[in-house]
């Protein structure tokens, strides 16, 4: 402890003893003699409890440390309040689906408007018609050709093959060509219908879906910035409030906790969910609530049902009860049954002798229907029985009503602590986020679902529609051909049979009418059956345009509603992957070492220390200066973006666990893994970023950072009691007679350091005399003190009062050593003369020699030899360096 002193060892003062006096100004062959006091608190026991608990409820998501009503919020943050949770919610939810070109929105097929028809002029439109027939009518040979061909054939068919033979003689019916692009465009439709359904496209469009990492990295800065403001979101709704930024105070109102379960309270519960339920799960399966549900509908038809049977029973008991009654009325009165000494009903044994006895002999009026007294008798011994098993199925009944109205009750609670639990889940930010994803994806599904309808349900005419309109149009113009082209030659023929010998018969002027006449009538017909065929034949081209164009809309809507849905399925499983490992850091930060929390105050070994030592702990069992220094410290931890720092330090050490660069599972790293082309680094991160070690070790980044904290700004002074390591060693005499000894605990910080000081008008005790000579003694060079005292700078000022004038106190900084608050005091003695100490008197062949030279003894002090002081004849030669 004097070495210490002397030579500034101590951990928290940084000057020692030889630098408190003028060390110059002492005379030649002199000492000091220092006398010593410390006392001490030892911090860093209470300090690193409160750090462990600091942290350990930091991380809790549900701690009163951050609590929004009793929590301490970080500085220049506000919490928001309830009542505007959602609203802030809906904000997140709008810039999120805003994010990259809203790249999470669903974006659906518009289908345009049906072709119109083309608007052309008369020119246009005769030209069209007379090129249309002119072009049928050159064609008729063509088309005559094949018919006389396929009559033939039919002929040959007919005759030669028959219904059974191995051959078929002729050609196909050909097809118009208009004919067969409408059922090219009904096979398309048909094909896309049925690839609907096929894998190998699913496989394709999955893989051609991309991500973006502005998204993920837009949730990421919405999440961490809601909540602990490490990013800027004022534009995104979330203006500061009289200067300070608003958080959401509650975890969950962001993000499910992915370790959180629901477990039953009761045994029925249990035995229905004998695995406690994750949010993940109930999101997955809402059917979960349909069984809590149905138990509660079935005990209820239970309970009605086995209490209207109760209440039949209990008709028939009073109903039986009400027979019983009657028939021993009926029988007493007859004599059958008789009454005991104590007055009560009894069936004698002779009751069957009696009861036959009263039958009546009269067969008219045994046959009346009344019931004779046997048959009384016989069912009076009846009721009893039935009286039992009626009171043994009401028991019954009433039994299961109660079983069951037990069920309900228990299963009633289970549902409203399971809607409770679901109730606070389901209205964050990343359900609503998923349902909206959700949402975007059932009705692209069903988009599609309605294109592939659209696609079954159109109607494509038959084939063979406009070589029916073509044979009509043949049909006509031969018609119209070869009746009139008879009805001239038998014109003709008459005229010749009757003019032919006339001279002055003309037959080629009647062929010439004739030929014209025909001409005329096939003209004219032909652009009859023309312009009727022209007219379908539009009106056929017109459908087969619209038809083509909805089957192109309906493909093109379909394939874009099947990659969209397609897309938005990546992102959705995308989005619950990202925001669980995002929900995992937020819930569960880090994780505090549990020997943090054990370790307590440190153990010196108190019989080791000297007396004029006094060290103390800080008091860790001091719950209420531990709360008080919890609320103290928190804002060194809870500051702007700490969740957001604390998740990239989990990455870090996910990457020193891994042993990867940090680059490799860095935030840009996340947020560039897409399922089609991954890096790895989220299942990487995911597999280790629940590891106790892991956390453990992010917590540690803290931990000493927060210790230096307490012990600096919070600890030291007023509201801290300490506990001494060594008690004073005469604390003993202080016990009672049964022996209870003095109690040392609960001494304040700024007492237990004065301890050693005395007051202002204490006097300086002396050093101990015994080191002193005893010729030297009087000379009082042991009463002769001057006393100095190393504080702390906060502590200085008030010693300064304490002690008085003549201790002189020289502060040091405040931030030497944390870990030790410590005050020495130092008494020093001199200069002494080194004759005057026993330690050099002792030695007595060296006073002899002095003698022996012959010199006369001088004083010590004043130098004369008739001092009575002269005594110390080595005195002299001593100042003289001898």
């Amino acid at each position: 402890m004097h070495l210490a002193t002397a030579a500034g060892l101590w951990t928290s003062a940084p000057i020692g003893t030889l630098e408190l006096f003028d060390r110059e100004a002492s005379a030649s062959e002199s000492i000091w003699i220092p006398r010593v006091f410390v006392s001490g608190v030892l911090t860093d026991g209470l300090a690193r409890k409160v750090a462990a608990r600091v942290l350990a409820d930091a991380a809790d998501a549900k701690s009163a440390l951050i609590d929004p009503q009793m929590g301490i919020p970080a500085a220049g943050t506000v919490p928001i309040r309830d009542e505007l949770v959602q609203h802030y919610i809906q904000l997140m939810l709008k810039a999120s689906f805003e994010l990259d070109d809203a790249r999470l929105e669903y974006k659906p097929f518009i289908a345009a408007a049906d072709v119109d028809p083309l608007r052309i002029d008369s020119k246009r439109q005769l030209r069209d018609y007379f090129s249309f027939v002119n072009g049928k009518v050159l064609r008729i040979p063509h088309w005559s050709f094949i018919w006389l061909k396929a009559l033939f054939s039919g002929f040959l068919n007919r005759n030669l093959q028959g219904k059974s033979g191995r051959y078929v003689v002729g050609d196909l019916e050909r097809l118009d060509a208009r004919d067969q692009s409408l059922l090219a465009a009904r096979d398309r439709a048909a094909e896309v219908v049925a690839l609907a359904k096929g894998k190998e496209r699913m496989v394709l469009e999955s893989t051609l879906v991309h991500s973006t990492p502005r998204v993920w990295e837009g949730i990421r800065t919405l999440i961490f910035g809601s909540i602990d403001a490490s990013s800027d979101l004022s534009d995104n709704g979330f203006a500061p409030i009289e200067g300070k930024i608003p958080v959401f105070g509650r975890v969950v109102d962001v993000v499910a906790d992915p370790r959180e379960v629901w477990k039953p309270k009761s045994a029925r519960g249990r035995q229905m969910f004998p695995t406690a339920l994750e949010w993940s799960t109930v999101r997955k399966s809402p059917e979960v609530r349909d069984s809590f549900v149905a138990i509660i509908d079935d005990a209820t038809s239970l309970i009605e049902t086995a209490a209207a049977a109760a209440i039949e029973c209990e008709k028939k008991i009073r109903e039986i009860g009400v027979e019983e009654s009657d028939l021993r009325k009926q029988l007493l009165g007859s004599g059958v049954l008789k009454y005991n000494k104590a007055g009560e009903v009894y069936v004698p044994k002779n009751a069957s002798t009696v009861a036959a006895k009263l039958e009546p002999e009269d067969k008219d009026e045994a046959e009346s229907g009344e019931p004779t007294a046997a048959a009384m008798l016989e069912r009076y011994r009846q009721i009893p029985n039935e009286a039992t098993g009626f009171d043994r199925e009401l028991q019954e009944h009433l039994d299961t009503r109660m079983f069951e109205t037990e069920r309900r009750d228990e299963t009633t609670l289970e549902l409203a602590s399971f809607d409770s639990w679901t109730l606070e889940h389901s209205h964050s930010f990343e359900n609503q986020l998923l349902d909206k994803l959700q949402s975007n994806r059932d009705l692209a599904s069903a988009h599609t679902k309605g294109f592939e309808k659209q696609l079954s349900a159109i109607e494509v005419p038959q084939a063979g529609e406009l070589v029916t309109l073509r044979k009509r149009f043949h049909r006509v113009v031969a018609l119209w051909a070869l009746i009139p082209l008879t009805i001239a030659g038998l014109v003709y023929w008459m005229a010749w049979s009757t003019n032919g010998d006339d001279a002055d018969f003309r037959p080629w002027n009647l062929v010439i009418f004739l030929a014209v006449a025909w001409l005329i009538i096939v003209i004219a017909a032909i652009n009859m059956a023309g312009s009727e065929y022209y007219r379908k034949w539009s009106a056929f081209e017109r459908r087969v345009d619209l038809i083509t164009s909805r089957v192109n809309q309906a493909e093109d809507g379909w394939a874009g509603s099947r990659r969209e849905w397609a897309r938005l399925k990546s992102l959705h499983e995308q989005a619950a992957d990202w925001l669980e490992i995002l929900a995992s850091a937020l819930h569960h930060p880090w994780a505090v070492n549990p020997e943090r929390h054990q370790q307590s105050i440190r153990t010196l070994e108190s019989t080791n220390l000297p007396f004029a030592m006094h060290i103390a702990n800080a008091n860790p069992y001091n719950d209420g200066a531990a709360h008080r220094l919890e609320r103290d410290a928190a804002p060194t931890l809870l500051r702007k973006g700490w969740r957001e720092e604390a998740f990239r330090d989990l990455l870090d050490e996910i990457a020193r666990e891994v042993a990867v660069s940090p680059l490799a599972i860095g935030t840009n790293a996340l947020d560039n893994d897409i399922p089609y082309a991954s890096n790895n680094s989220r299942s990487i991160v995911r597999s280790h970023m629940n590891k106790p070690e892991i956390l453990e070790r992010v917590a540690d980044r803290r931990i000493a950072n927060l210790i230096l904290a307490i012990q600096q700004d919070s600890m030291t002074g007023g509201g801290v009691d300490v506990v001494p390591l060594t008690t004073g060693h005469f604390d003993g005499l202080a016990a009672d007679t049964h022996g209870v000894s003095v109690d040392r605990t609960g001494i304040q910080w700024d007492a237990h350091l004065r301890e050693t000081l005395g007051t202002a008008t204490d006097a300086v005790p002396p050093i101990n005399p015994l080191v002193i000579s005893s010729v030297s003694v009087q000379a009082g060079h042991h009463e002769e003190l001057t006393s100095y005292v190393l504080a702390p700078e906060r502590l200085a000022a008030g010693f300064d009062a304490t002690t008085g004038e003549a201790v002189k106190v020289i502060a040091y900084d405040n931030a030497s050593s944390p870990s030790l608050d410590l005050v020495v005091r130092i008494d020093l003695a001199g200069p002494i003369p080194i004759a005057a100490l026993n330690l050099w008197r002792g030695s007595s062949g060296r006073s002899s020699s002095l003698l022996a030279a012959g010199e006369s003894p001088t004083c010590s002090t004043c130098g004369r030899v008739d001092c009575p002081g002269a005594q110390n004849r080595a005195c002299k030669f001593a100042r003289s360096g001898v």
